[in-house]
């Protein structure tokens, strides 16, 4: 089992009272688990209390090629955040994510 923890939470658009929220929770651990279908997440995301916070899917970027994880957190609140993780270039092993968009999570019965 392949894991690495995402050390950095950078900067990204989403409500700073929620991105610190997911900040108190590094280092994330994203934890490679084998995917049952061609949508299936590569990673599961646990926070620092081992409970799962998420997920990752491989990725490469269209122009460059460059490897990173598309990540979706599942915030307690009722919402998902989007965003990417990526491997530092100038520290080996070390892991940095943004992320980007929140979305509201409803359910209809």
């Amino acid at each position: 089992m392949t894991v690495h923890l995402i050390h950095a939470l950078l900067s990204g658009t989403i409500d700073p009272d929620i991105e610190l929220q997911i900040a108190l929770k590094l280092p994330m651990t994203l934890r490679r688990v084998e995917r049952t279908d061609d949508h299936a997440p590569d990673y599961r995301i646990d926070s620092g209390d081992r409970v799962d916070f998420g997920y990752g899917w491989t990725m490469l970027s269209a122009k460059e090629r460059i490897p990173y994880i598309a990540i979706l957190i599942e915030h307690p609140a009722g919402k998902r955040i989007s965003g990417v993780a990526w491997q530092s270039p100038e520290f080996p092993g070390r892991w940095s994510a943004q992320l980007h968009r929140i979305t509201e999570i409803s359910l209809n019965a």
